[in-house]
């Protein structure tokens, strides 16, 4: 069991959790489960243009801590790492990235939730703005735009446009709150204005546009008062045949903060892995052919916020 209202909802919210030191810029993905929503890149868990800093990383990398090459010295929040995306560039764009996450669990309807991260503005940047945003939303936000377009959505948590963050020597604290729908899973971060919308101010600088470090992200229910148990539910009949209805296998789960689960054939064979609580398998084995009907076995490992752990094993019917 999990008290929601002392958890905070965003995994690894310091950036520090990483596959590996960061070599060069766009690798936000790197600290998982974070990514960067445009799949004009490509596969948004493997490409990206959005970029992870961090300690372990060379100096003549550019992503360096607290030194980087491309926009100057920033020390972390806290601990070694953080993230950096563009916020506007010169342009007839605005030209935005985004740093986008799952949630540890969902939100829960007409519960009030406190939003909270930190930002520092580049040294190098010639605009500072005031328009950082958070989205939540019900599974990922994507899109696709070659030209960076910002994401036009309505984010239920925006900085004051009057508030432009200047400051480039230290963190500044962006803050606020609101009321969940129910369900929300997914925080995508950024500004989700276009150009003629993005408050703006000129600070100085060579770097044609506005670049900002985030650290300390949190999500918190600020009224949960009541206990819901850690839970995981596993189907046991997948049906993926294009007709968008059950066409994904899917674990659904309350508290769960990590999470794996490898899927078997018949003979014994690895033909997919959930390697997190928001992953989905299409039927197709690891080399994208199509799985055949019949019995699938499953090894799950989980643990909750509560830190309770989860050994499950079972079988499910696939029909096609």
């Amino acid at each position: 069991m999990s008290l929601i209202g002392q958890t905070n909802l965003v995994p690894n919210p310091g950036f520090e959790t990483i596959v590996s030191c960061p070599t060069l810029q766009g690798q936000l993905y790197f600290a998982t489960p974070w990514f960067q929503p445009n799949y004009y890149f490509g596969t948004v868990t493997t490409a990206s243009s959005s970029d992870l800093y961090n300690l372990c990383s060379p100096a003549s990398s550019g992503v360096s801590v607290p030194v980087n090459n491309t926009s100057g010295h920033q020390a972390a929040k806290s601990g070694n790492g953080y993230a950096g995306i563009v916020f506007r560039l010169s342009g007839p764009t605005t030209s935005c990235e985004y740093l986008e996450t799952s949630l540890i669990s969902p939100m829960i309807q007409g519960k009030t939730y406190c939003v909270e991260f930190y930002v520092s503005l580049a040294d190098t940047c010639v605009y500072a703005v005031s328009n950082f945003g958070a989205f939540f939303s019900v599974d990922s936000l994507l899109y696709n735009s070659s030209t960076y377009s910002n994401i036009p959505v309505i984010p239920q948590i925006e900085n004051p446009s009057s508030n432009i963050v200047t400051d480039k020597d230290n963190w500044t604290l962006i803050s606020g709150q609101f009321i969940a729908s129910g369900g929300e899973d997914h925080m995508t971060i950024g500004n989700f204005r276009d150009l003629p919308s993005t408050t703006s101010q000129n600070v100085g600088g060579w770097f044609p546009g506005a670049y900002y470090f985030f650290d300390d992200i949190s999500v918190v229910c600020c009224d949960c008062d009541t206990i819901i148990p850690t839970n995981i539910s596993i189907p046991n009949i997948f049906t993926p045949n294009n007709d968008n209805v059950n066409d994904l296998f899917k674990i659904s789960c309350t508290g769960i903060t990590s999470l794996n689960c490898k899927i078997y054939d018949r003979w014994g064979i690895l033909v997919g892995e959930l390697e997190n609580v928001n992953d989905t398998w299409d039927g197709r084995t690891t080399a994208a052919v199509e799985c055949s009907d019949g019995v699938y076995f499953y090894v799950l490992i989980a643990k909750g916020i509560d830190e309770k752990e989860f050994n499950e094993k079972g079988f499910f019917q696939l029909i096609r």
